[in-house]
């Protein structure tokens, strides 16, 4: 499956308050702005449009599932092509003239409608974000590694691929820290977990990559069986564990009313013994896992250290 950054470099124009995580905040606006530039029908119901299929829209923001699916029948809907990717505790205070870097990773179809998602960034800063409206310019989009701005043009940002984990180390000789940098929502046996074990992590990763696979890339890149790396992982004790239960407050406007999406933050320390790990750790740094994603919730980190 094939994923890309756009990485997006912004100046506020005018002060204000924002919360000290702005994915709730960044989400909301970013959909009511890619929906104001592509929504073409009056009605504004995805589900009745028959440009669904190929509007930027739905297929970035909506999780619209195909019409013929076998796979998750029982939802509605299926987890969306993106994830935000930015920092757990930014300033309340925005002052004009500061800088804010913020992400949005795009996996397999949904990284052709780039240049929608960059223009709905660009009608973000021009409404306004948050309740005070604080309005920004866009200074740059990269892809992590160059420019995309040239000129007058936007150029594609560089696609990679996630099962190749040329990012991991070559020896499985290293002591890892796994760092969870915003909210993991995670479900074990219905409830929230909050001590996850390194199973519990590898077979989320697994989930979340078949899920991802399934609907917009090769789905055989999970193979149907995985009982020798979840053996792995439950061989994997955690050596270390300094985590904590984090909440974050949000306003649902389509809803109206107020939810509170905690989750654990933190690190776990891990000795690691097998290198089938790797790949799925790596993984899950390049999905995230657990619930909320599309907020950014679930972003691991992973640092490596030399035994």
């Amino acid at each position: 499956m094939q994923y890309a950054d756009l990485q997006f470099l912004i100046r506020f124009l005018s002060p204000g308050r924002l919360p000290p995580y702005r994915g709730t905040t960044l989400r909301g606006a970013f959909g009511y702005c890619l929906k104001e530039i592509t929504c073409a029908a009056k009605h504004g119901h995805c589900g009745r449009c028959f440009l669904r299929e190929r509007c930027a829209f739905p297929a970035v923001f909506e999780g619209h599932p195909p019409a013929d699916r076998n796979f998750m029948t029982k939802y509605p809907n299926i987890p969306q092509p993106f994830v935000l990717r930015l920092g757990l505790s930014e300033p309340t205070t925005v002052e004009e003239g500061g800088e804010w870097t913020f992400g949005i990773r795009l996996f397999g179809p949904a990284i052709e409608f780039y240049p929608y998602v960059v223009l709905a960034v660009t009608r973000v800063g021009e409404r306004g974000l948050g309740r005070d409206r604080t309005a920004f310019e866009l200074l740059d989009v990269t892809d992590g590694s160059e420019s995309l701005i040239a000129q007058s043009s936007l150029k594609a940002p560089r696609q990679r691929s996630l099962h190749k984990d040329d990012e991991s180390p070559s020896q499985v000789s290293h002591r890892l820290k796994i760092r969870f940098e915003t909210p993991m929502r995670l479900q074990t046996n219905g409830t929230m977990n909050v001590q996850p074990s390194m199973s519990d992590l590898i077979r989320a990763a697994i989930r979340r990559v078949r899920v991802l696979s399934h609907f917009y890339g090769p789905s055989e890149i999970v193979p149907d069986d995985v009982g020798n790396t979840v053996a792995a992982a439950e061989a994997t004790k955690v050596t270390a564990r300094q985590t904590r239960w984090h909440e974050i407050h949000r306003r649902s406007t389509r809803q109206q009313v107020d939810m509170c999406l905690s989750g654990l933050v933190g690190c776990l320390g891990v000795d690691m013994p097998d290198d089938r790990l790797v790949p799925w750790l790596h993984a899950a740094s390049v999905c995230h896992v657990g619930k909320a994603t599309s907020f950014g919730y679930g972003r691991i980190e992973l640092d490596w250290e030399e035994t």
